[in-house]
């Protein structure tokens, strides 16, 4: 079942792949998870879809992989391992978020003074220490690569985001979403999300977790 809610299959499908992410709150969100199935259909020789994390309990198929396409291991993660157990893979790993902030932060630098750089992230209504945890060990992780102090910022929805003058704004998400509408309608400087600016990141990782599911004995 992909984001508009229709199940996307391939025909002569030996496995299939389910990923599961946070529920699709603008277009560009839909049309980014979308084309993350289509294309890894495209490159597996397995049976592709996707599903919001609160529809899981919804789905009459058995899918070999389940792929949390979530950052941390917070509330939604953990609904997935409950669902799936041990067929479950992620939540993302911090590598490929720290990577595609690498990838961002020299182009935005070159055009814009920026003296912070600020994570911001969903609050966990479950799991909500562990999730802190995994974000500070983020920022010291982009610390040590850029020379900078990196600071953290939780967001609770629906609230409204003040930006700071000279700082640099990562939104912890994996596609737009309520946070980046309030980052964007606020004129806070950001750079893209994960499926706006690294697809190619997130496509490698669940073509990786496949290839090593086709291998095991």
């Amino acid at each position: 079942m992909n984001s508009t809610g229709v199940i996307v299959r391939v025909e002569d499908a030996k496995s299939t792949v389910l990923i599961v992410h946070h529920k699709t709150v603008t277009e560009d969100a839909t049309r980014y998870f979308n084309e993350l199935v289509e294309l890894a259909r495209n490159l597996q020789e397995a049976e592709v879809y996707s599903v919001e994390v609160d529809d899981i309990d919804n789905l009459d198929v058995d899918p070999d992989i389940v792929v949390s396409l979530f950052m941390f291991r917070g509330g939604h993660h953990a609904s997935v391992e409950e669902r799936f157990k041990d067929k479950v893979v992620g939540p993302l790993p911090s590598s490929i978020t720290l990577l595609h902030i690498l990838r961002h932060l020299p182009r935005l630098r070159e055009k814009h003074d920026i003296k912070e750089i600020v994570l911001i992230y969903y609050t966990s209504k479950r799991l909500s220490g562990e999730r802190r945890h995994a974000v500070n060990q983020l920022a010291e992780m982009l610390a040590k690569n850029i020379g900078s102090v990196v600071g953290t910022l939780g967001y609770t929805p629906p609230s409204q985001i003040e930006c700071r003058d000279e700082a640099l704004y990562v939104p912890l998400s994996i596609a737009p979403s309520t946070l980046t509408e309030r980052l964007d309608s606020s004129g806070c400087l950001r750079i893209p999300t994960l499926l706006e600016g690294s697809l190619d990141l997130v496509l490698s990782w669940i073509i990786g977790i496949f290839d090593g599911f086709q291998r095991r004995p």
